[in-house]
């Protein structure tokens, strides 16, 4: 794993895909405009959330209500490093690769997890959905089950859905805009994908 100690995201030239060849370049807006599309996911999303969490018994008390509201303002920085985590862990060798890159943009707002490797398109997927699954969905589907609503982890659980839908996005981004079986590897912020390896000519 690397740190990038500079503001913003980071640049990986040594994968050049225009003179590597077989690569297409996903098509993805940049990262401002990617920021107002989540907002569109957002919209969408936190309704969902609401209705979900009101399936919960208990949800309904007022106290508790207040109580997931406080947390969820509370854990904000601490859950924006475990959501971070996440995606770190699910890279290719579980964020101790050199590919691994962690940091923040205050630009955009946000701190990354990021990996300049290669990886198949459903590992992709899986590294955006981790943090959704594991930290909204997760929550719910437990206290689901028991019957019963912890105020803090419907907070975790509806904050972490906002935090989530850049990823979400970017989820449907890659699947919508890269085939089934594509290999899928970032250059900087940006996304390239090819159906399959480039073998070099001896």
């Amino acid at each position: 794993m690397k740190w990038h100690r500079e503001n913003g995201f980071p640049d990986n030239p040594d994968f050049e895909p225009e003179v590597e060849g077989g690569w297409a370049k996903l098509p993805e807006p940049p990262a401002e405009q990617l920021q107002l599309y989540a907002g569109v996911a957002l919209v969408i999303t936190l309704p969902l959330l609401i209705l979900a969490w009101a399936l919960v018994p208990g949800s309904e008390n007022s106290r508790g209500l207040a109580i997931a509201s406080v947390a969820a303002i509370l854990l904000l920085l601490p859950l924006m490093a475990v959501h971070e985590g996440i995606h770190l862990l699910l890279h290719p060798g579980m964020g101790r690769s050199d590919q691994s890159v962690v940091g923040g943009s205050s630009k955009h707002g946000v701190l990354y997890a990021m990996y300049f490797g290669e990886m198949s398109r459903g590992r992709y997927a899986a590294v955006l959905l981790g943090p959704f699954l594991v930290l909204t969905v997760l929550p719910w589907s437990v206290c689901l089950a028991i019957g019963q609503f912890v105020p803090w982890a419907a907070g975790v659980s509806m904050m972490n859905g906002m935090l989530a839908c850049g990823d979400l996005m970017g989820t449907w981004l890659i699947l919508r805009g890269s085939p089934r079986g594509a290999r899928l590897r970032n250059r900087g912020y940006y996304t390239w994908w090819r159906t399959t390896p480039v073998i070099a000519s001896s």
